[in-house]
């Protein structure tokens, strides 16, 4: 398991722009299906300013499936993407919002391909982790709360199977990700990340 990169989050108090829906995979210069993130929180984190999550959804494609949107700019796609990417539905107008008070964490439920996923959110607390799939559609709402404010430590993993994958144009790819101008070792398309543990630093040992 290699380190693709970090990145802090911090929402203010009363700080109201939403993350909107996405998923992580889909910025990314990698293919593979082992991409990963653990979400650790530095704050008391409540339902209403937690993560939401599509639960399941990594399922549903490849992991590059929806077109990336700025999370400023209101929510518009990236331009420049091809191939296959679709843009994602408005998830949040079509969920179906459900009320259950012994499982505060669930939002509602997500209809695709004929079945009903969950959407949930958790609540945490500074040293917790939140671990999910890449491919994993997720958003966050604003931090509403007038005291605290909401940050979080997010670390990016990538497996054995992620190579590095020529992006239709590069400068669309997640800025802190390495980019093959800035890289120490230039890896080529298809070659293993695990390749330059210079860029990727190795967080596990692989085992025989």
């Amino acid at each position: 398991m290699n380190l693709l990169y970090d990145q802090l989050f911090v929402k203010e108090v009363l700080y109201d722009s939403v993350t909107p829906w996405h998923q992580d995979q889909a910025y990314y210069a990698v293919e593979g299906k082992q991409i990963g993130s653990t979400w650790v929180p530095l704050d008391p984190v409540p339902h209403e300013s937690s993560m939401l999550y599509l639960c399941g959804s990594h399922t549903w494609g490849t992991g590059r499936d929806w077109l990336p949107t700025r999370f400023i700019q209101n929510a518009e796609t990236y331009e420049g993407f091809t191939g296959k990417m679709k843009p994602l539905p408005d998830i949040d107008k079509m969920l179906i919002s459900t009320s259950d008070e012994s499982d505060p964490g669930l939002v509602g439920q997500f209809a695709h391909d004929g079945k009903l996923w969950d959407v949930r959110t958790f609540e945490v607390m500074p040293g917790d982790v939140l671990l999910f799939h890449g491919a994993c559609l997720h958003a966050a709402p604003g931090n509403p709360s007038n005291t605290n404010r909401r940050r979080a430590l997010a670390i990016r993993w990538v497996g054995d199977d992620c190579v590095w994958l020529e992006k239709d144009d590069p400068n669309h790819q997640i800025p802190n990700t390495p980019t093959a101008a800035n890289m120490p070792r230039d890896l080529k398309a298809g070659e293993p990340l695990r390749l330059d543990e210079v860029a990727f630093p190795r967080g596990w040992p692989r085992t025989s």
